[in-house]
C-alpha cells in the first residue's frame, strides 16, 4: 500500500484484474458490431471483372499456343470436352502439346461456354472477336473480348465503374456495356487484345 502526506493509506496503483477484464469484453463488442457493419464480400460486379481478367488472360495464352483464340471458353480448362478445333481458326489443336489454360470447373452452357452463376442465374461468358468498337480508343481494326451475356444491369455498372467507365457512359478504359434488353439485362465487354487482320 501507498501512503499519502498525512499518513492515510491510498489504493494501489494500477488496474484491477476485473477492470482488464471488463474493457476487453467492451472492445470485442464493439469490434464484433462494426465487422458485422462492414461488407467484406465481393460486389458481383467485381467477381465479374476479375472472371473477365482471368479467362482473357487464358485466353491469349491459348492463342500464344496455337496462333488463333478459342472459340468457347470451356476449351480454356477442358480441351477434349471443348473440341480440338475449338479455336478462332477452326484449325485442330490436337497433339500441339496445348493444356488446360485456366484451373478451373464450371457450369457449361449448351453452346460450351462458362455459366456464372455466381453473377446471375442466366449468365454465360464467352470470348469473341470483332471489328473495333469505335469509342475505344485503338487505331487497330479489330479487337477481341471476354463478353457476359445476360448480365443484371447493375452488375455491368459495378463492373464498368473498375473499368473505368463513367457514370451514365457506356464504354471506358477496355470496357463496353450493351444496351438494356428490355429484361434487365445486358452485355459485358472486357477488351483483351487489339489486332490487324
Amino acid at each position: 500500500m501507498v501512503t499519502g502526506k498525512n499518513g492515510e493509506m491510498l489504493g494501489e496503483a494500477g488496474f484491477s484484474l476485473i477492470e482488464i477484464l471488463v474493457a476487453a469484453a467492451i472492445a470485442v463488442l464493439l469490434i464484433t458490431v462494426i465487422a458485422s457493419q462492414v461488407n467484406f464480400r465481393k460486389t458481383k460486379g467485381q467477381v465479374m471483372y476479375e472472371d473477365a481478367q482471368t479467362l482473357a488472360t487464358a485466353a491469349k495464352r491459348f492463342e500464344l499456343a496455337t496462333s488463333c483464340y478459342p472459340s468457347n471458353t470451356e476449351v480454356l480448362f477442358n480441351l477434349r470436352a471443348g473440341g480440338y478445333t475449338a479455336n478462332s481458326c477452326g484449325e485442330s489443336v490436337q497433339g500441339m502439346g496445348v493444356h488446360p489454360y485456366i484451373n478451373a470447373t464450371s457450369d457449361i452452357s449448351t453452346n460450351k461456354n462458362i455459366v456464372e452463376t455466381a453473377i446471375g442465374p442466366d449468365v454465360t461468358a464467352t470470348i469473341g472477336e470483332s471489328a473495333t468498337n469505335a469509342n475505344l480508343n485503338s487505331s487497330d481494326a479489330n479487337m477481341a473480348y471476354v463478353e457476359f451475356k445476360n448480365v443484371p444491369v447493375s452488375v455491368a455498372v459495378q463492373a464498368g465503374k473498375i473499368c473505368g467507365i463513367k457514370t451514365g457512359q457506356t464504354v471506358g478504359g477496355n470496357c463496353v456495356i450493351g444496351t438494356d434488353t428490355g429484361t434487365g439485362t445486358t452485355t459485358f465487354q472486357y477488351v483483351f487484345a487489339f489486332y490487324n487482320s
